[in-house]
């Protein structure tokens, strides 16, 4: 009996377990539903198992069909217990993974099967032995699954369905009866004639008993030719008729769809293509048209060639090596697999000497094979080598090229890690193309046509992989992002990126392409297009940063932390976004300061891990930070390295000892009014030696005069030297509130503005009589509402039934916008109610002591609500959600009428009391019913299922105005933007670096949604985002650039000029000067070297020359260089391909060009999320030939005139390339070239001296 005859025969015994389990099936709905859908027709299941078959190695195959019962039986491969056990997972399984296709094919055709409801189907699949054999029993009417070890052993595998009832599927099928059985005889015959096994059904061997893989030749073609490369099989041929040129595709044996394709007009080319790489449509009928059938067309390319040269039979084309050796098409893809990829080389350059020895050194440093390949076929290379592997072709005019590959293999960054790596999904380079397109200061420099060339050249179609790590410890300074781009493996680019959520390290593997593409600018004087590529896959990979932050967060709560690790870095991130501050009258009518996380996916435990650290070595939490803050008067003081503090005096234990970063994070948490960097502690005021520097109550011990003084004690003195003590540093003090941006720094205005409010409060109780001086009615407290409230109005709420509240968030206060106008103006009359005031410790402190105020935290989150209280019905919404869970009901919307007082209202369980949240109302902006259920409901746990569907709420209104739903003519579209723009403003902070770049933080994801939304209309009635707005106002506010802020003269040539009134307010109450944080700084003056004359040493007059530009440029260039381009010049004469000059006649060479980044690695590039790089280095190259060059080189040091005019003309190209160059810093440019050539301080300048530091970034 041969092995196929004893298979067959165990079918048709009943059979037993030695051993087996039985469980149900699992998915069970998700499998249902594939049962149904899954085939065009259901008698097709026979051929997803005779192609599960042939995938698993079958050598012979034999069916028996009846109509009550089918038997499939096959000899060779087979299936072990662990994979038979769980056969409906594979349902589930990738088609891309090969390796699983039998199984999953099986699962296919086991399930479309159970369509028949067969009383029972068995599978037996073993090696020959009893241990080896294992045995599967569906009870297909109960789902029921037994899979054990069989009673006896079996060599082969046999699938037998019994009881079918067919009646499930009359009439759902196209196929003819045949003469030998059920329908399932037509698809067989119909489909499986190019099986390349034995098919033997109900005893007749349809297609004989061949095994051979391609047919010898085809009928109606008048020259065949047939190959085998292991996977890609077949005979192709030349159609004797123009109607016979298509191609059937075949997968594991069975024909799935006939195709035409055109090779050549004057080929008409058809035959049978066996790809069992194919994927097939989700009926099965068809093949999906994606990047692996392209692949087989590719791979088709050299037998089409053969094919036209005659060739015919059985034929194979080799592939040769660098080194000589040939290989067969199987060989050399199995040794490209094995390897990861290839080098490849055009026969043309492989006979040059010195090309030939680049590409062997090229293949030794990555490790490849060398193949010679016609350019012409060099991409059906990559698509035989398969996805994943690395084509390398060399580029042979950039010597560079094998410098770079000679690096190491990177390694994933170091361990300890807070979480397993997350692999992201590939990023397509036609996305990451779409979203720098996207970015319009982007598009106003580059334009789309280079964007367009580069993914040509690239290929559109190819990936970027991203794999996001997070670091325990960053091992760099300040924690950011840290980006590494990799080329095969080798570190193309790191980037640094100022980001809300620290800690990680983002590993870019880049598609393999001439590493020069992606260093150089893509046109010149614009950046690389790496650079570009980091900034715009940083932007839009926000939210997987969010969502790793939150992973590595779940298992933090209760683990140690070491302070200024990455760990305790994305703590105070997320602490920083995800929590409020809350404040109550403690016992002592100190203000209680608390942090509530509001996000219900954050453990609140995260609050009391050690993170912080204090000058004294101290560890301390969020909790033990808000404890410290009540101990110290509402504020929170803190030091940085980069700025040397004076700390005589001071308590140190009470001094947080902060890097940049964190203490961005936790000025954000605590607000700006409550943070104070500890610095040079700058005398703000002085009378007679009793001086007001920088507030530091709780670090020292003032004496009782009414002013917090240090130096000499004015209490000492008698009363009229007191008073005029206290008149002299009031009208001081009060100067610096009143000042101009431009005149003094926003922290002296805040520090002058806690020493007014303590004085107002403090003089009544000083036992000498001594008068306001006006301060009474000085408008310095911040109400809620963004208006000033005087200290006479706070007292007539205390004297009369009002209410003086503090509402939650973060810490603000009249320094950030004080207006001397407003100071002036009449007072404003207390609210009938009372007043809410902005949420600021130090004020809750100070008014505490002279009155009743309380915080929200007082009446917990949930108030009364009072009697005229206006809910508006749905019909009234823009936009609603219904919410319901454990422990309420709720709808939230957005207003439709933007001016509407509406409320969150919240109903208790017994509808006896109602309450007010509002907190959800003015953080988000919508209005809506909750209806708590019986039961227990912490109020911190509603509010903050609230918060989460109000975001839900307004990502819903953003998408809406995304995709067009929602728009200008939609009487919506203005209260839309409001609430929109309101919830996002909140979330924007702007902050300032040392270096005096202004960095632009967006603290929630859905806000940068909104950012990103066309709102406002541009110049020209184009569509442009509030991103685009705010990238302009970084640019303007960090150079300095006079303007008429209140006018948005920055924005008018971005803007259109009839923008809505709405749309001014926001960016007026957002976008301006006095909302950038500007720590304290107080550093000294650098001193400025004197430039020496020049005195020509072994350098080449060029190089002085050089030297001297770009020194001098540097000096006296009136621009900072701005947001997208840094200030640093490189600057060369050299030898270079010149554009012609279009501006001047004849069209000679131009004067310069530029080049951004121009080296290959250990190039450090500060990128910021969504915007180019911030701060690089430029080489500016300057044509020796041209006429004022060489004007220049022969008057020599003796004649300052020609260097005079090169500047000029430098500059004017300046102006030209960057953007943040404008004309009006060209004429002040002039103006100081004028000056110094009058002044004769104009100079050939050998080494450069140091670059000024602006007076502006200084405290």
């Amino acid at each position: 009996m041969t092995s196929i005859d004893e298979v067959i025969a165990r079918s048709r015994q009943a059979g037993g377990f030695s051993e087996h389990r039985r469980f149900t099936l699992a998915k069970s709905q998700a499998i249902q539903k594939m049962r149904q859908f899954a085939l065009a027709d259901p008698h097709f299941y026979i051929l997803e198992l005779i192609q599960s078959a042939v995938a698993n190695g079958a050598s012979f195959i034999d069916i028996k069909l009846e109509n009550a019962q089918v038997v499939l039986s096959y000899t060779g491969g087979g299936y072990a217990e662990a994979e038979l056990s769980q056969i409906f997972d594979f349902l589930f399984a990738s088609r891309d993974n090969v390796a699983q296709g039998d199984l999953r094919l099986l699962a296919l055709g086991v399930n479309a099967l159970m369509l028949l409801e067969p009383r029972e189907i068995v599978i037996e699949s073993g090696d020959g032995t009893v241990k080896g054999t294992t045995r599967l029993v569906i009870r297909g009417r109960e789902d029921v699954v037994e899979v054990g070890k069989s009673e006896q052993p079996l060599r082969g595998t046999f699938i037998r369905a019994t009881d079918l009832k067919r009646s499930k599927i009359t009439g759902r099928s196209a196929l003819a009866p045949h003469e030998l059985g059920p329908r399932e005889c037509t698809a067989i015959e119909d489909r499986c004639i190019t099986a390349p096994v034995p098919i033997i059904v109900n005893n007749r061997p349809l297609f004989g008993y061949s095994s051979e893989r391609s047919p010898a030749s085809l009928f109606g073609f008048s020259r065949t030719i047939r190959f085998d490369e292991g996977d890609l099989y077949g005979t192709i041929g030349i159609a004797a008729r123009p109607t016979g040129a298509v191609f059937r595709l075949v997968t594991h044996g069975a024909w799935i769809q006939s195709t035409a394709h055109s090779f050549a007009p004057d080929l008409q080319i058809g035959g049978v293509v066996a790809f069992d790489r194919l994927r097939k449509t989700a009926d099965h009928a068809g093949i999906v048209q994606d990047g692996v059938y392209e692949q087989m067309w590719l791979r088709l390319l050299p037998y089409v060639q053969q094919l036209r040269a005659g060739n015919q039979g059985l034929v194979n084309y080799q592939l040769a090596q660098l080194d000589g050796e040939h290989l067969a098409p199987a060989a050399a893809i199995a040794l490209m697999r094995e390897s990861g990829g290839a080098v490849l080389v055009a026969p043309s350059h492989a006979s040059v000497g010195t090309r030939a020895e680049h590409s062997r050194r090229l293949g030794q440093a990555l490790e490849l094979p060398v193949f010679i390949v016609a350019a012409d076929q060099q991409v059906s290379m990559r698509a035989i080598a398969g996805e994943g592997a690395r084509i390398v072709i060399p580029d042979f005019d950039n010597p560079d090229e094998l410098r770079f590959y000679a690096q190491p293999v990177c390694s994933p960054p170091p361990r300890p890690w807070l979480q397993e790596p997350s692999v992201l999904a590939p990023m397509p380079i036609s996305q990451v193309i779409a979203w720098i397109g996207a970015e319009e200061r982007v598009a106003k420099y580059l334009g789309s046509n280079p964007l367009q060339a580069f993914a040509q050249s690239v290929g559109a179609e190819r990936t970027i992989a991203a794999t996001l790590y997070s670091q325990a410890q960053p091992g760099h300074g300040e924690p950011t992002l840290r980006v590494e781009v990799r080329l095969c493996g080798r570190l193309l680019r790191e980037a640094h990126i100022e980001t809300v959520y620290p800690g990680h390290v983002l590993v870019l593997e880049m598609p393999e392409v001439r590493p020069a593409l992606l260093i150089e600018p893509m046109t010149p004087g614009t950046l690389p297009a790496v650079d570009l590529v980091v900034s715009a896959v940083a932007r839009h990979l926000t939210g997987e940063l969010e969502r790793s932050a939150r992973r590595a967060l779940g298992g933090m709560a209760h683990q140690e932390v070491a302070p200024g690790g990455g760990a305790a870095s994305m703590i105070v991130s997320t602490i920083a976004r995800a929590a409020i501050k809350r404040l109550r009258k403690g016992p002592g009518g100190q203000a209680r300061v608390a942090f509530s996380v509001l996000d219900p996916d954050i453990d609140a435990a995260i609050l009391q891990i050690p993170v912080l650290e204090t000058l004294t070595g101290e560890t301390l939490s969020i909790d033990a930070v808000a404890s410290m803050m009540e101990r110290q008067g509402g504020l929170l003081y803190g030091v940085v390295p980069e700025v040397a503090p004076d700390l005589e005096g001071l308590d140190q234990a009470n001094i947080l000892a902060l890097g940049l970063h964190t203490e961005r994070m936790l000025t954000a948490l605590a607000g700006e009014a409550s943070y104070v960097r500890v610095d040079s502690r700058d005398q703000l005021a002085s009378y007679h030696g009793a001086l007001c520097r920088d507030v530091a109550v709780g670090l020292k011990t003032y004496t009782s005069f009414p002013l917090l003084v240090e130096g000499a004690d004015p209490t000492r003195w008698d009363a009229a030297e007191q008073r005029a003590c206290a008149h002299a540093l009031v009208t001081q003090l009060k100067g610096l509130v009143e000042a101009r941006d431009n005149e003094v720094t926003q922290e002296f205005r805040r520090q002058a503005l806690r020493h007014l409010q303590w004085f107002v409060v403090h003089r009544e109780d000083y036992a000498l009589a001594i008068e306001d001086f006006g301060l009474n009615d000085y408008p310095m407290f911040l109400t809620a509402q963004g208006r000033g409230a005087s200290y006479r109005q706070i007292r007539e709420v205390f004297a009369g039934a009002g209410r003086l509240r503090m509402l939650d968030g973060m810490a603000s206060d009249v320094a950030a916008h004080f207006d001397a106008d407003v100071a002036q103006a009449h007072t404003v009359q207390p609210w009938a109610g009372g007043i809410d005031l902005a949420m600021n410790p130090y004020v809750f402190w100070l008014l505490s002591k002279a009155g009743p105020i309380s915080g929200l935290a007082d009446f917990d989150f949930f108030e009364r609500a009072p009697s005229d209280v206006n809910f508006p019905t749905p019909p009234e919404f823009i936009e609603r959600i219904v919410v319901e869970n454990a422990m309420f009901q709720a709808v939230l919307g957005v207003p439709l009428a933007s001016d509407s007082d509406g409320a969150v209202l919240v109903v208790a369980a017994d509808l006896n009391s109602v309450y007010t949240v509002e907190q959800i109302r003015r953080a988000y902006g919508v209005a809506g019913l909750v209806r708590l259920r019986a039961g227990e409901a912490r109020s911190e746990s509603v509010v903050s299922a609230l918060a989460v569907a109000a975001s839900e709420l307004l990502e819903r209104i953003a998408t809406r105005i995304a995709r067009g739903l929602l728009d200008r003519n939609d009487e919506a579209f203005e209260p839309a933007v409001l609430c929109l723009l309101g919830f996002a403003g909140q979330h924007l902070k702007f902050n300032t670096r040392p270096d005096g770049v202004i960095v632009a933080e967006v603290w929630n994801t859905v806000a940068q949604t909104i950012f990103d939304l066309p709102i406002f209309v541009g110049s020209g009635g184009n569509p442009i985002s509030t991103q685009r707005l705010i990238r302009e106002f970084q640019v303007a506010a960090y150079s300095q650039q006079a303007c008429d802020w209140e006018q948005l003269e920055w924005a008018t040539d971005v803007l259109d000029e009839t923008i809505p009134a709405y749309c001014r307010s926001w960016i007026l109450a957002h976008l301006h000067p006095q909302r950038i944080h500007r720590p304290a700084a107080s550093q000294a003056a650098i001193e400025l070297a004197q430039p020496q004359a020049v005195q020509l040493g072994p350098q080449t007059p060029q190089d002085v020359l050089a030297q001297s530009i770009g020194h001098w440029i540097e000096r006296l260039r009136p621009d900072s260089g701005g947001v997208d381009f840094g200030q640093n010049l490189s600057v060369r004469i050299e030898e270079n391909n010149y554009p012609p000059d279009h501006r001047a006649p004849g069209r000679p060479s131009a004067l310069m060009i530029m080049h951004v980044n121009s080296g290959y690695y250990n190039d450090f590039v500060a990128v910021h999320p969504g915007d180019a790089t911030l701060q690089t280095y430029h080489q500016v190259g300057i044509n020796p030939a041209h006429w004022m060059t060489r004007w220049a080189l022969d008057a020599g040091p003796s004649d300052p005139k020609p260097l005079a005019w090169l500047l000029l003309a430098v500059y004017a190209q300046l102006n030209d390339l960057l953007v943040a160059v404008t004309n009006a810093h060209e004429l002040t440019f002039q103006q100081r070239i004028y000056e110094a050539l009058a002044a004769g301080s104009l100079h050939w300048i050998e080494q450069p001296s140091p670059v000024p530091v602006h007076a502006e970034h200084q405290h």
